[in-house]
């Protein structure tokens, strides 16, 4: 179909202007100048741009200079930065199967195979791998993080004469800084294959110091022992145990209770203005100490009562298991309850999932957690993804390695954003 458009004229710089073999300044056009085509997109409208270079001679026969051409995201690359971060965010962002892109770019009048937009896909993830690990270096700075991941089936090949693809189930891992009052919010997904998942934790917090909050996954626990950080627990996964089992163990309610009041004084520091300060800590020293000793009390009391093969017995062991983590949000003002942040974070996958069904293989496993990182920290920091990928794509290669934490979102929208 036939697109809008817009030509852009490229004219020579005036430091090209000058003749090497005889100095003169003034160059002679010639012909219309040199012609490249970029099919863009502007304010969500698939365009086709004419980009017309000037091109200049000089009447001694000696010289001829044309005007840089447009940028491009890769050599030789027919499709703009707006058209890479379209794709980008709507499968990152709005969860949208390559092939259906693909049918909404055939009604703006481009046809773009799915094939074609997988490939600017991994691309830009390619581009943005070191980002990935500047967003990494700049979380395990923090003194919380939470953590959680979820399954997320991805192809592979089996081996044999009929070679034919088979899904296997891998992991995307989430690992989010802390709510801290002015700053800024880092989420960095990882993907991992099965049999690397338990890696991924100490591969990921390598160096870390801080508490870093879970459920009570075993995965985790590395990061105490090989790093010096501290594990804390989850008081949401806590009431789902005695949740489950309440039904059939009734007195169990009253620990659901007493978790309940544990939520609402959180409720009252924030009513107060005093979340994450010394106030916050007292009150919980002064009224959710006690709560918790009573969850404790009763979990031992009914230990001994309780069936090994009832879910009560689960929850009861989760508590007695998992203390040490459970109760350190009493000292630590700045540490949540519960891990909620982290679980609503990867409903995004969760969407994708039902959407797009599996990731072909590892690498575009990789591209998924590269570009989810920076599209998800763009959205937490109040910047839009699409204007912010668009621009990285043609900036990140030649920005200095050494100053690669400016292009992170919280600091591009300070200083490259309204230059966009």
């Amino acid at each position: 179909k036939e697109l809008e458009t817009e030509t852009i004229y490229h004219p020579v710089p005036e430091s090209q202007c000058v003749c090497p073999e005889c100095g003169n300044k003034e160059l002679d056009l010639v012909s219309e100048g040199r012609t490249t085509e970029i099919i863009e997109m502007t304010l969500q409208k698939v365009v086709r741009q004419i980009h017309i270079q000037e091109v200049r001679s000089c009447k001694c026969g000696g010289h001829i200079t044309t005007a840089p051409g447009p940028e491009r995201v890769v050599e030789g690359g027919k499709y703009g930065p707006g058209v890479y971060a379209r794709t980008v965010v709507g499968k990152c962002v709005d969860s949208l199967p390559l092939n259906r892109q693909a049918g909404i770019f055939e009604r703006e009048g481009v046809h773009i195979a799915p094939s074609v937009l997988g490939t600017m896909f991994h691309q830009a993830a390619f581009k943005f791998r070191i980002l990935h690990e500047a967003l990494r270096k700049e979380l395990v700075k923090r003194d919380h993080i939470q953590a959680d991941e979820t399954t997320i089936k991805s192809q592979t090949d089996r081996s044999g004469k009929r070679k034919k693809k088979s899904l296997q189930q891998s992991y995307m891992w989430l690992f989010l800084s802390g709510h801290i009052p002015n700053e800024p919010t880092i989420l960095y997904y990882r993907y991992s294959m099965g049999r690397s998942k338990a890696e991924t934790p100490d591969v990921v917090l390598k160096g870390y110091s801080g508490t870093l909050l879970t459920d009570g996954y075993g995965g985790y626990n590395p990061i105490e022992g090989v790093h010096d950080a501290t594990r804390a627990g989850c008081m949401s996964h806590c009431r789902r145990k005695f949740f489950e089992a309440h039904n059939n163990y009734p007195c169990a309610k009253a620990v659901l209770e007493w978790i309940v009041d544990l939520y609402e004084i959180e409720d009252e520091a924030k009513a107060q203005g005093i979340v994450g300060t010394a106030a916050h800590r007292e009150l919980r020293k002064e009224k959710s100490e006690p709560l918790m000793n009573r969850i404790y009390a009763w979990s031992e009391e009914h230990q001994k009562i309780a069936n090994p093969s009832n879910a009560i017995h689960e929850a009861i062991t989760y508590v007695l298991n998992q203390w040490e983590t459970l109760k350190l949000f009493i000292e630590d003002p700045l540490l949540p309850l519960d891990n909620n942040r982290s679980e609503r974070n990867l409903r995004i996958i969760a969407i994708g999932r039902k959407n797009y069904l599996f990731v072909g293989n590892h690498e575009a496993g990789e591209s998924l957690a590269i570009l989810q990182s920076l599209t998800a920290t763009a959205l937490a920091n109040g910047v839009n993804p699409e204007l912010y990928i668009k621009d990285i794509l043609l900036r990140v290669h030649k920005h200095p390695v050494s100053d690669l934490h400016q292009l992170l979102p919280w600091n591009w929208a300070k200083q490259f954003m309204f230059n966009t």
